[in-house]
C-alpha cells in the first residue's frame, strides 16, 4: 500500500472545492489518501496541476484481511445444555 498526502490548488475564480473519486478535495486543505482504497486516483491526482502531491513508499499490508469463515478449529464449540 502506498500513501500520498494531497493538496488541492483551486484555479484563480475558480470553485473552492471539488470531488473527484469519492473524496472532497478543499482548496489548501491537505487531505491523506491511500492506493488500498483510492487505487484510480492515485495516477490520476499524481499528473494534475491542481494537487500537489507528496507520494510515501511502499508499505506492506500490515495484516492480511481474512475472508469467509474462520477454520473450525478456531470456531467457537457448541453449548452444550444439561439434560433433565
Amino acid at each position: 500500500m502506498r500513501k500520498a498526502t494531497v493538496t488541492y490548488r483551486a484555479p484563480e475564480n475558480d470553485n473552492e472545492v471539488v470531488h473527484m473519486g469519492g473524496i472532497r478535495f478543499i482548496d489548501g486543505q491537505e487531505t491523506e489518501i491511500n492506493s488500498e482504497e483510492y487505487p484510480h486516483l492515485m495516477s490520476k491526482i499524481e499528473g494534475n496541476t491542481h494537487f500537489d502531491v507528496e507520494m510515501g513508499e511502499e508499505v506492506p499490508d500490515e495484516k492480511p484481511k481474512r475472508r469467509g469463515r474462520p477454520p473450525k478449529s478456531e470456531a467457537e464449540p457448541p453449548v452444550e445444555e444439561p439434560i433433565t
